[in-house]
């Protein structure tokens, strides 16, 4: 069925004559009191769009998912939506119940649907005179020209405005941008590699339907060419090694390759080059020169990275030793035929990341480096551009004339980017609207959903939920504008910002003891440890301590990760005694606290342990090595791996199996029997390209 879309009015509609549906504003009012309104969240009007535009019409689950940009969508996730959406409407005046549900299919709106549009005369406003009416396509096209000719002539302006001083060559003067192609529905695509003799993608594509990557090959003009997957394993990292040849890696939890596929008519062929770790966190394929390849890998269970150089013909591989491994290593590698410079993307283990530029023919000396603090996956290079995103999310374009550095400016995005590639030209870019994150609370036993998206549901960035007691939940946040940590009341439905100096730069992370007396806050200079009040407010500052990752075993004791010659252990810290004392000696990392016992993993190790104090620590479970996070709950931990997919290990058994839960598909987050899961609200992700244009491919 197609159906029409509305998303771009900013009329009300009028539902059985007596609710206004203000489609602009997200929110409903009753016709006779329009001064009182209920307010829809992003998700909630996104429903109620599709369901008015097609009155009387089945809308299938699939027409519902295809608006949602959520890996976790499943049919409860929509029943709670049009739940809220009925209560709502029923609140707002609604007498009868206007959505109809067909069992496993669907639901159809069946009040009537009238559209209006705002009066235009100034002073005390007529009554909104409502009509049946379409929309009208051309002029939607129309609005939609006018508006990407406005964002490209700002763009261009701007881009002329921020220029440096050109040095000696030309550098790009102005941008054009290039819609190229959704990502329908799909979660993210990441590793982009261009082939520079056909100007064919290949990329790598998290597959909707189990979670799994595999790549995907696609004509810019033509379009997808060939999807390459393998059946219980991820396939990730292509690189393009000749017209019609690229590496990629595939692996699973058990076991890793690098392999070379052959393309032709429209089909494939694998063969197996080198052995890899199926447990190395960071890594990557590039093509180098006379049939090799620059690969990426960890030592088995290793916290590094490194770099080695592998023959495709005789399958032989050795090691780089290159300065710019450091911590976490080498995650991405990019290079460009016939280019002898190199660019390298790497981290630290506290969250540092650097950009090198670098010449590999002569014992890969740096050439030009930048660090950044925010994420970072991925550097592009064309073997004369270099292109990343900044802290401050703009693309960054640096212009090299061999190894001299000409030029450098930048654009601001109107996206979240989230993978940079460049070539023949052009910059492109995976981007995404900003979303909203979502929570809902509910019961694991009764399967109760408590409340759905009503909290943290303003337009913010929200995450690191955790319970403190039965009756708070905290959570970090930019609502406000900065990021800053805020409390939910579980009993009145209230939120608390908790007041966070100036000194504070950048909250990575935070900690409340159980009776709210103590909160320590995370920043990139360590962790520091307040009095709270009772009115949640900051008092005095107790100590300040190197490291990371903070939790409260118990009133007064709090739990950190400290590095100590690169390796990170667990220490305690005792506020009444103000004393610090080091628990674990064998590389220990991220820490839970669950009914009284100390749960903690090790860094890119597989297992989980518990610590005692009388003996030696005990493994309680064999988590797969690329497991992302986990949590404790009731004996049982619950575990997600690289794929998103979560498990749950049973202490008592030893039983493993998939976790499965309609009412908490994402758990974020545990407290007896309750669970706090996460989802995304609907936000389009799209592929662009942005052309390099210099003053002389204007001229012409």
């Amino acid at each position: 069925m197609i159906y029409r879309d509305i998303s771009h009015f900013e009329d009300e509609v009028l539902i059985d004559g007596v609710v206004l549906y203000s489609i602009k504003h997200a929110r409903l009012s009753s016709l006779k009191d329009r001064q009182q309104f209920i307010s829809l969240d992003n998700l909630e009007s996104t429903v109620l769009k599709q369901l008015v535009a097609s009155p009387d019409e089945l809308i299938t689950y699939e027409e519902f998912f295809a608006h949602w940009r959520s890996p976790d969508v499943i049919d409860s996730a929509l029943t709670r939506v049009i739940s809220l959406l009925r209560k709502k409407l029923r609140e707002a005046g609604l007498a009868s119940n206007a959505i109809k549900n067909t069992p496993k299919k669907g639901y159809t709106f069946t009040a009537k649907v009238m559209y209006g549009q705002k009066p235009k005369t100034p002073g005390d406003k007529p009554p909104i005179q409502f009509e049946q009416r379409k929309i009208s396509w051309p002029s939607v096209f129309i609005a939609f020209l006018v508006c990407l000719l406005f964002t490209g002539l700002y763009l261009v302006f701007w881009s002329f405005e921020n220029l440096p001083p050109e040095r000696t060559a030309m550098p790009p003067s102005a941008y054009s941008y290039r819609h190229l192609e959704p990502l329908n529905g799909e979660k993210r695509k990441l590793d982009f590699a261009l082939n520079h003799e056909t100007g064919v993608y290949a990329f790598a594509l998290r597959n909707g339907s189990d979670n799994r990557w595999r790549v995907d090959i696609s004509d810019l003009k033509d379009g997808h060419l060939l999807s390459i997957s393998i059946p219980g394993s991820h396939v990730r990292n292509p690189a393009w090694i000749s017209a019609s040849e690229l590496v990629m890696r595939i692996y699973n939890n058990q076991e890793c390759s690098i392999v070379l596929a052959r393309i032709m008519d429209g089909e494939y062929s694998l063969d197996k080059l080198f052995s890899c770790n199926a447990g190395s966190y960071f890594s990557a394929n590039a093509y180098w020169q006379n049939r090799q390849i620059l690969f990426s890998d960890a030592d088995l269970n290793g916290i590094k990275s490194n770099v080695y150089i592998g023959d495709i013909d005789s399958g032989q591989t050795h090691r780089l030793q290159t300065a710019q491994e450091r911590g976490s290593g080498v995650y991405s590698i990019v290079t460009f035929p016939g280019a002898s410079m190199v660019a390298l993307l790497s981290s630290d283990l506290i969250g540092t990341y650097r950009i090198t530029l670098v010449d590999a023919e002569h014992e890969w000396r740096e050439i030009w480096s930048k660090e950044l603090t925010r994420y970072n996956e991925s550097v592009a290079w064309d073997g004369k551009h270099l292109s990343y995103v900044s802290d401050g999310g703009a693309i960054v374009t640096l212009t090299f004339d061999g190894k001299t550095l000409l030029h450098e400016s930048s654009v601001l995005s109107f996206d979240p980017i989230n993978n940079v590639h460049t070539g023949m030209g052009y910059i492109g870019f995976t981007a995404e609207e900003v979303a909203k994150t979502h929570f809902s609370l509910v019961d694991l036993h009764s399967e109760n959903v408590y409340w759905g998206n009503r909290v943290f549901s303003k337009m913010a960035h929200s995450h690191k939920p955790t319970f403190i007691n039965d009756s708070y939940l905290a959570y970090m946040s930019d609502i406000a504008g900065v990021s800053g940590v805020w409390l939910y009341s579980l009993d009145d439905n209230r939120e608390t910002q908790i007041s966070i100096p100036e000194k504070i730069d950048r909250i990575s992370d935070f900690a409340l003891d159980s009776a709210l007396k103590y909160i320590a806050i995370e920043s990139r200079n360590g962790i520091t440890v307040y009095r709270l009040t009772d009115k949640f407010i900051l008092g005095e500052e107790i100590t300040h301590l190197t490291g990371i990752r903070p939790v409260f075993s118990e009133q007064g004791h709090m739990i950190f990760t400290q590095f100590v010659d690169g390796n990170p252990d667990l220490y305690e810290f005792d506020i009444t005694k103000k004393q610090v004392t080091r628990l674990t000696q064998n590389g220990a990392y991220t820490a839970k606290v669950a009914a009284g016992k100390l749960y903690y993993s090790r860094l890119f190790v597989s297992g989980i342990w518990v610590y005692d104090k009388e003996k030696p620590d005990q493994k309680v479970a064999d988590l797969p090595p690329r497991s992302s996070s986990w949590n404790v709950y009731n004996n049982t931990i619950v575990y997600k791996d690289d794929s998103e997919t979560y498990f749950q290990f049973e202490l008592d058994s030893g039983r493993r199996q998939n976790f499965k839960s309609e009412v908490c598909p994402a758990p974020e987050a545990f407290y007896k029997n309750k669970c706090l899961s996460s989802y995304t609200s609907p936000s389009r992700s799209r592929v662009l390209s942005m052309h390099l244009l210099t003053s002389s491919s204007m001229a012409e």
